[in-house]
């Protein structure tokens, strides 16, 4: 039913959310303390991980739109 789908989307919310908080946490706050070489790689890595988890939420958004509700159990 619709709860089920919202519930399945939620998952993705949540995931996606923190994934991109990690994310903008080592690109913003943690490359800046760094050395340059070590500060490339922890910034590029971490704008990797915010869009990646930007993209797991544009993932619910489409399931929940599209009426999908695969629930792993």
């Amino acid at each position: 039913m619709k709860f089920e789908t919202l519930r399945s989307a939620r998952r993705f919310w949540i995931n996606g959310i923190l994934l991109a908080v990690v994310g903008i946490v080592l690109a913003r706050l943690v490359a800046p303390q760094l050395e340059t070489k070590i500060a490339i790689i922890v910034k590029v890595g971490g704008q990797l991980i915010a869009l990646t988890g930007l993209l797991i939420i544009c993932i619910g958004i489409k399931r929940r739109i599209s009426g999908d509700s695969t629930t792993e159990s």
